[in-house]
């Protein structure tokens, strides 16, 4: 491939955990150890051949760790079967192919002086009218969108993965910083809608909208959607018509 595709980037995976963690090894030494042998191998591969290697074993068990100790029953569900990671052991692995891909882990970022009514900082967005009566306003626009995370969801073995890993602190970064304000508390609004109230205080250390039910997180969600039908779509053809009809051959002359 390197040879036929000069410069072609291949990224090669350490296997996932066999889960020893939330439950007591079934074999001596658990069989997880196992898969960190291969994974070693793929290690190796990797720095010999020049390629990209992400690591989906360790940060997962990580994760499983912090978890059990904080709900040892639900921490069980996150992998069931053991192997079969759920959405919270996907999320995980997800976040490590992404940092081996150098992902960035701010959304946005904006920071505003309100004593000098000046936009001290922006990081992947645009801010202008800025304007201050009884309170702040400005219109801004984002280069990206928060990851959907489904943190009030009924899920709670998600969110026990979440809470157990660094995944809002390393991918979803979207941080507002107003310093300068006058009086104790705020209610901050966008589009309209009311976001929440905070003192001068957090304001003036940051708030991650990320983690907050903003416009931008609703969006998210809907594209979040969106592709998990476009996946089914595309599954759906490929199991149905693609591997079924693979050998079928359309007759001459035969239109479609």
């Amino acid at each position: 491939m390197k040879q036929a595709v000069p410069g072609i980037r291949v990224t090669v995976i350490e296997p996932s955990p066999y889960d020893d963690v939330t439950r007591p090894p079934n074999i001596v030494d658990g069989y997880n150890k196992v898969l960190m042998r291969y994974g070693q191998f793929v290690k190796e591969l990797g720095e010999r051949e020049g390629l990209t290697v992400a690591d989906l074993n360790s940060p997962v068990v990580a994760m499983l760790e912090k978890a059990k100790a904080a709900d040892s029953d639900l921490a069980q569900k996150i992998v069931r079967d053991r192997v079969h990671p759920g959405p919270g052991g996907h999320l995980i692995m997800a976040e490590a192919l992404l940092k081996a891909w150098n992902a960035p882990r701010t959304v946005a970022a904006v920071e505003i002086d309100a004593a000098s009514k000046t936009v001290t900082h922006a990081d992947d967005a645009k801010v202008t009218m800025l304007t201050a009566n009884e309170g702040l306003s400005w219109t801004e626009t984002d280069g990206a969108l928060p990851f959907p995370l489904a943190l009030d969801d009924d899920d709670k073995a998600l969110a026990l993965a979440i809470r157990s890993s660094d995944f809002v602190e390393a991918l979803d970064q979207e941080p507002l910083k107003v310093t300068g304000l006058a009086s104790a508390r705020y209610q901050l609004k966008i589009d309209g809608d009311k976001i929440g109230d905070f003192t001068k205080g957090q304001l003036a250390e940051g708030v991650n909208l990320a983690l907050l039910p903003t416009p931008m997180a609703k969006q998210a969600a809907r594209v979040h959607d969106l592709t998990l039908k476009h996946n089914s779509v595309h599954f759906a053809r490929w199991r149905d018509v693609q591997v079924d009809l693979q050998d079928y051959a359309v007759p001459a002359g035969s239109s479609c």
